[in-house]
């Protein structure tokens, strides 16, 4: 059977609901009759949206779309983002998958985009607005994921629940992380791989067992889903023919089902405890948690639910032997399987056109960034090419003027060059000239001595030349006078 199947769609969807079922649903509306302005109610109607994810997936999207309106009137991305992924879960709940994959694709780009976290309005647990834009892309892609395994799509809800993962493991969401190790034991348990399914339910518990709140909002408990990995760890030991240990599990499960009051939880504990009572041959206790299972399954609007659960009525009744019971509740499940099956391939088909619209988008965002990239180079070449361009310009001015500069400076060199030489020759002479200055001088002085030597030796020659004379005029005189008669003499 696939109930198993179709249940963890159900059952493991709300990972981030706020799940504190002891606020009372007319408390959550006398808080809202009293809200003093719009960011109080956007709140609230948050916190219903939560409330009815289990018990009315209508009234949750109600109160999803009042939330996603005030949030887009007051520009609040991120609490858009939140309620556009409630919207998502509810459509899923509601079989309306193309709907459903709008609300998440449109919720995974607002938070994907940095600007979403600039307009906030309050977070709890001091959160920053990147912890709280990661936590709404975690739970995003879970519930993408698990939208993907309801239509078929194996490749993307693997890759979705990759993502989740990342994103949990990034923010320390170890509840997160749980949901995802569950979803894996189901996929593990619908291969018939049970010591795997029973090894990613086992590591499922661990994370619980770490998280006592999540990392998104302390009204959220996180153990209050714990029941639903026991309903897991119980089909796995039914399918390995130990009973014993599967009715344990289950009862544990429908346990702490009921004490969180967490019915679409509950309502699978009746199922796999029906389908359990079923295998050991207990067609009248199977019976009656059947019917249990149905009623929850009818009041959460869980149509393949109930289908199922007439199914297993149908098979109890066979076991009795009691004919005409079992076809009559086997002709309703099946009336019901087609009627779900109708509507199912309707939405596919829907959900095909979404995603193949959303694969056009996709494609067109990929050929315009292609588009942009392209742009990009080419501007990036040709403003390289411009720069190359005055590089090449500048360094050929900078090597011209270098040129010249250098010509310059040879012409001034050889100038220099000449002038050096012309005054090494100047002053050459100048030093020829000084030199004979020098010995001019010398030979003035030699001359002036010389003259002076000659004119001191001059003016004895000259008075003994005068007094010669003067002695040989005087001996003439004398000579003459001799000769002359005596009486002609002078005295």
């Amino acid at each position: 059977m696939k109930l198993f199947i179709k249940i963890s769609l159900l059952l493991l969807l709300p990972f981030f609901v706020q799940a504190q079922r002891h606020k009372q649903l007319d408390s959550l509306r006398r808080t809202l009759g009293n809200a003093a302005n719009d960011t109080i109610r956007m709140d609230v109607y948050d916190q219903l949206a939560y409330y009815f994810y289990e018990v009315s997936p209508d009234s949750s999207l109600l109160y999803a779309e009042k939330e996603l309106q005030i949030a887009r009137q007051l520009n609040l991305k991120i609490y858009e983002a939140n309620a556009l992924t409630h919207q998502g879960y509810d459509f899923t709940n509601l079989n309306n998958y193309p709907k459903a994959l709008e609300a998440f694709l449109e919720a995974q780009k607002i938070a994907e985009d940095p600007t979403c976290e600039k307009t906030v309005w309050h977070f709890s647990n001091s959160q920053t607005p990147r912890e709280v834009s990661i936590s709404i892309l975690n739970t995003n892609q879970y519930l993408l994921a698990l939208l993907y395994a309801t239509v078929g799509n194996s490749e993307k809800k693997i890759s979705s629940f990759l993502n989740a993962k990342t994103y949990a493991e990034s923010i320390g969401d170890t509840a997160a992380i749980g949901f995802i190790y569950v979803n894996f034991g189901y996929d593990y348990l619908d291969q018939n791989k049970l010591d795997s399914a029973l090894l990613f339910a086992q590591k499922a518990l661990f994370y619980f067992s770490k998280s006592s709140i999540t990392f998104r909002d302390s009204r959220y408990i996180g153990r209050t889903y714990v029941g639903g990995v026991y309903n897991l760890i119980g089909e796995i030991y039914r399918r390995q023919g130990n009973f014993d240990s599967s009715l344990f599990a289950i009862r544990k499960g429908e346990q702490i089902n009921r004490e969180k009051n967490n019915l679409s939880y509950l309502g699978a504990s009746y199922a796999f405890l029906s389908n359990l009572f079923l295998n050991t041959k207990k067609p009248d206790t199977s019976i009656i948690y059947a019917r249990k299972a149905l009623e929850i399954f009818k009041d959460v609007s869980f149509i393949w639910g109930v289908a199922d659960a007439y199914k297993t009525i149908s098979a109890a009744f066979s076991q009795q032997n009691k004919t005409d019971s079992a076809f009559a509740y086997l002709t309703i499940s099946t009336h019901l399987n087609d009627s779900l099956n109708f509507v199912l391939k309707k939405n596919l088909l829907a959900y095909q056109d979404v995603g193949f619209n959303e694969q056009l988008r996709l494609k067109k965002l990929e050929e315009d960034s292609i588009q942009t990239q392209n742009k990009i180079r080419t501007y990036a070449m040709l403003a390289g090419i411009v720069v190359f361009m005055l590089i090449a310009f500048m360094l050929y001015r900078n090597n011209r003027n270098r040129k010249k500069a250098n010509n310059l400076l040879l012409h001034k060199n050889i100038e220099i060059e000449q002038q050096k030489k012309n005054v090494e020759q100047t002053l050459t002479e100048l030093k020829a000239a000084q030199s004979q200055l020098v010995q001019s001088d010398k030979i003035a002085s030699l001359g002036e001595l010389t003259a002076g030597i000659a004119h001191e030796i001059q003016n004895p020659l000259n008075f003994v030349n005068n007094f010669s004379e003067v002695n040989k005029e005087m001996l003439e005189e004398l000579k003459a006078d001799r000769l002359k008669p005596n009486t002609e003499r002078d005295d």
